[in-house]
């Protein structure tokens, strides 16, 4: 996915900032396929996973920054980074996440962000099951056209 793209995706959304955990949406649009987070915001195209990953997530994901999560887990990489992009509205796949994973990441991560909130993309984040072969046309799960 293009930069034009993905800026797109964000103001479509209404968000600042994205941070995705499904599969198919973390491979469709960096190109990783191990286990962690990639967050997306205007200024930052960047993949949060765990040691066993860095070296093969590097390789895959051309253009992102790359982090390993440490003891404190993935939650004071992308507080930090969410602070320097001032994010305010930080949107997430609410048909992927668990309750508690959300419990927890709004706890954490909504201390980073300035006077805003963590919203649900309310299934807007399912474009990528719709392009899944590369290209074309697709709508997401609200009937909305191409991103």
């Amino acid at each position: 996915m293009g930069k034009e793209m993905e800026e797109g995706l964000l103001q479509s959304l209404k968000i600042d900032a994205l941070l995705l955990s499904g599969a198919a949406n973390m491979r469709y649009l960096s190109g990783f396929t191990g286990e962690g987070y990639v967050y997306l915001s205007k200024n930052c195209r960047m993949v949060v996973t765990d040691s066993r990953y860095t070296i093969a997530t590097k390789a895959e994901c051309e253009g992102f920054e790359v982090n390993e999560w440490g003891r404190d887990g993935y939650y004071t990489k992308l507080a930090e980074r969410m602070r320097q992009d001032r994010v305010k509205k930080l949107g997430f796949e609410d048909q992927i996440m668990t309750v508690s994973y959300y419990e927890r990441m709004k706890e954490e991560l909504a201390k980073a962000i300035v006077g805003g909130r963590v919203r649900s993309c309310k299934g807007a984040c399912q474009w990528a099951s719709c392009r899944e072969d590369g290209g074309g046309a697709g709508t997401d799960s609200a009937g909305r056209g191409d991103w």
